[in-house]
């Protein structure tokens, strides 16, 4: 007679007297002695937790004795302290299974589950006898009827106890019963087996039966989950880069330490000298007008702009650093000069502080419109465009933009209501200036897309400046060499005009001003002559020359001296620049070396060009490309008058002794000279060869109708004037030719 020990923890592990099948059969089944009870074999069954147990026993009533023997098994467990178990509600239990059948121990990859497959070899038992036979074990929630079977093949049944207890009873007591069903010739052998609710493969099997369906809706998926995860996280790194959270010089610490060392005298701060109004008056009008546009309501973008070395970065820094004011920069330089768009997105995340971002997502994405494609025929649409990517990143760095603006206003209302009553009177809370205080500002330096072939950038950049000033969430500050920048910003605020301010080249005065006190505050005393004046003045009114000139004089150079040294050097570099360093380089040019020369030429002469004039006549002919693209590198600046170009200037200021140089290098200038000639005569010569071909057309039309009306005047007047072009072309030719003979003898000479 066999029973079953269920709800016993592992009995795997060395047989000690700790081990629970060591203290089942030493100490309570060697203990029963009831009826000649008597064990014949053991079978741990690890997977279920249980042992099968086969027993002998001699008694008339058969009942009464299996249920004494139950009953002295209980007593006895309980007497040794129970058996330890996995429930410790109940405990592990004895359970008769006299006659019935035996489990089937294996160790494949089965594990207990309330859900029950009877499977019938033979005829099907109906669902009350199958409830009668199983209802024993456990609590039975649900059962299934045999449904359809493949022929061939054996049919079964489903059986859902509420507990895992339960069916492990059942499936292990009842497994090889043999059950006769009503009105069958042969019993039914049960054989039970776990089941699982859901079959591991069914989804799976419809992940790829619905690729259309599950593909959408895991992208959705993880789409959301990344926004949710990361877009918090990104919004507060930029706002660490916008409050320098981990800048040392914000933290309380250091700044009373700095205090403290001040007071004892611990060391001293360099002082700042201030700038009088009369050194600089450009730059002090500028620098006036970019304060009061950060101390009022952000109602449209400042455009400040210039040409290129004037100090329009270092006077909106300087601003900035004398605030206080939190804000961001992004350079567009650094972006125009990526080699791939992955680089660009790096940039303008390090830039913003954007972070965690994952560059390599773009390929990823790629990978997967491709497999998309395969798989549903269609692409899901992951892979972004460079605008659309930039334009994510910029929603988030506006988010942060919007709560940093928030914090600290709320911040400095604290910090105002926490302070004295009698404080307070005194000092009482602007609410305007500080809610304009608390604003942060966006400085969008070298925003110019000339050259560029990532204008999208640019169109992205004006329409988030754009917004932030329609939402008043930060002052925005836009930087650029060229006034020209200006129609992309006013597309983005058509009704507003943009609050333009210019920080133009100083003239001779302030030029002189500014070296005197720079020079003065490093100690350094000088006469000033005649001569110094004249040099300073032959270097212009640019701020980056006019800071060389002083960096040079401070290291022991004369003025004179390090006036010509700046010229020389910018000779050597607009001669590369403008002419390239042979004919092979000249070809990669935008320009024609006789082109610049010619200008070169004029600008030596007069400090300024009419612009349609010099596009009229030779060399440009009414092309504006070359003109466009030597302003572009700087050669020259093209002046504008109520938008439409007016004058034509040299580059930078120093650029006018350049010119100078350049054209009384008499090398230099006869070999340029003898290019413009030829290609003057070039152009002469084409001009006589289209004379002669309609004059010879005009013999043959005047010989043809003469008799029609008596005579040829039409023909005879258009071939006088012809041929007084021709003479005058031809008197040109002789004279350049005369020229060139002139300008080889130069060359001949040497220098």
């Amino acid at each position: 007679m066999p029973f079953l020990v269920h709800g016993i923890s592992a009995g795997i592990g060395p047989v000690t007297e700790t081990n629970p099948f060591w203290k089942l059969s030493n100490c309570v089944l060697a203990n029963v002695k009831t009826h000649g009870f008597s064990v014949v074999s053991l079978e741990p069954y690890h997977k279920d937790g249980g042992v099968w147990c086969t027993f002998e026993f001699t008694a008339t009533d058969e009942e009464a004795a299996l249920k004494t023997i139950k009953a002295e098994l209980n007593r006895e467990t309980k007497k040794h302290g129970g058996l330890p178990s996995y429930d410790k509600g109940s405990g592990a239990q004895f359970w008769l299974v006299e006659g019935k059948g035996k489990p089937w121990i294996e160790d494949m990859q089965r594990y207990a589950s309330t859900f029950l497959r009877v499977t019938f070899d033979g005829p099907d038992i109906h669902e009350d006898r199958l409830y009668e036979i199983m209802r024993p074990y456990g609590t039975i929630q649900h059962m299934r009827e045999p449904f359809p079977a493949p022929p061939g093949s054996l049919r079964s049944a489903n059986v859902v106890y509420k507990k895992h207890r339960g069916a492990a009873l059942a499936r292990n007591a009842l497994h090889g019963l043999e059950v006769w069903a009503n009105g069958a010739k042969s019993p039914t052998r049960l054989m039970i087996t776990y089941a699982h609710p859901l079959d591991g493969h069914k989804v799976r099997d419809f992940m790829e039966r619905h690729p259309r369906i599950v593909f959408p809706i895991l992208i959705f998926l993880l789409g959301s989950l990344a926004l949710t995860i990361f877009e918090p996280i990104r919004c507060l790194t930029v706002r660490s880069k916008i409050e320098d959270w981990f800048d040392v010089r914000e933290f309380r610490l250091y700044q009373w330490l700095r205090t403290k060392s001040m007071e004892l005298r611990i060391f001293h701060p360099r002082p700042e000298a201030a700038t009088p109004d009369e050194t600089w008056k450009e730059r002090t009008q500028a620098e006036a007008a970019v304060r009061a546009y950060i101390s009022d309501w952000p109602s449209t973008i400042a455009f400040v702009h210039g040409p290129q070395g004037s100090g329009k970065t270092g006077l909106v820094d300087d601003i900035l650093k004398d605030t206080r004011r939190k804000s961001l920069t992004i350079d567009c330089r650094a972006l125009q000069n990526a080699t791939s768009d992955a680089q660009v997105i790096t940039i303008l995340a390090r830039q913003t502080g954007y972070w965690p971002f994952f560059s390599f997502l773009g390929s990823v994405h790629h990978l997967i419109d491709l497999a998309s494609v395969g798989l549903i025929g269609q692409k899901t649409n992951l892979s972004s465009t460079l605008p659309e990517w930039v334009r994510e990143m910029l929603t988030v760095v506006r988010k942060a933009l919007k709560n940093v603006g928030s914090s600290h206003q709320r911040h400095k209302v604290r910090r105002w209501m926490l302070e004295e009553d009698s404080e307070r009177m005194h000092r009482p809370l602007s609410e305007r200036a500080e809610a304009v205080e608390a604003l942060p500002i966006v400085v969008i330096r070298h925003f110019d897309a000339r050259g560029s072939n990532r204008d999208e950038i640019y169109d992205v950049l004006a329409e988030w400046a754009g917004s932030l000033i329609e939402n008043q969430i930060a002052h925005v500050v836009v930087i650029s060499d060229n006034r020209e920048n200006t129609k992309r910003l006013a597309k983005v605020l058509p009704s507003k005009p943009l609050n333009t301010i210019a920080l133009y080249d100083a003239d001779a005065a302030s030029a002189l001003a500014f070296v005197k006190r720079k020079l003065e505050d490093a100690h350094i005393k000088l006469e000033y002559t005649q001569e110094q004046v004249k040099s300073v003045q032959r270097l212009g009114g640019r701020a980056t020359d006019l800071e060389s000139l002083i960096f040079k004089v401070r290291n022991g150079a004369s003025v004179e001296g390090a006036v010509e040294d700046i010229i020389h050097r910018e000779t050597t570099e607009v001669r590369k620049k403008a002419f390239g360093d042979d004919a092979e380089d000249a070809k990669n040019l935008l320009w024609g070396r006789e082109q610049a020369w010619s200008l070169f030429k004029q600008l030596a002469q007069k400090s300024e060009l009419p612009y349609h004039q010099v596009l009229l006549e030779f060399p440009f002919k009414g092309d504006e490309a070359p003109l466009r693209s030597m302003e572009h590198a700087e050669l020259i600046s093209i002046g504008t008058h109520n938008g439409r170009p007016s004058t034509i200037r040299p580059g930078k200021p120093v650029f006018r002794a350049v010119f100078e140089r350049l054209v009384n290098d008499s090398i230099f200038r006869a070999t340029q000279d003898i290019a413009f000639n030829e290609r003057m005569i070039a152009g002469e010569e084409n001009t006589v060869k289209a004379c002669e071909q309609e004059l010879l057309s005009l013999k043959e039309i005047g010989r043809d109708f003469e008799h029609w009306w008596g005579g040829n005047a039409a023909s005879s007047t258009r071939s006088r004037y012809l041929l007084t072009k021709m003479q005058a072309a031809t008197m040109k030719i002789e004279a350049l030719e005369r020229k060139n003979i002139e300008l080889k003898k130069v060359l001949a000479k040497g220098g």
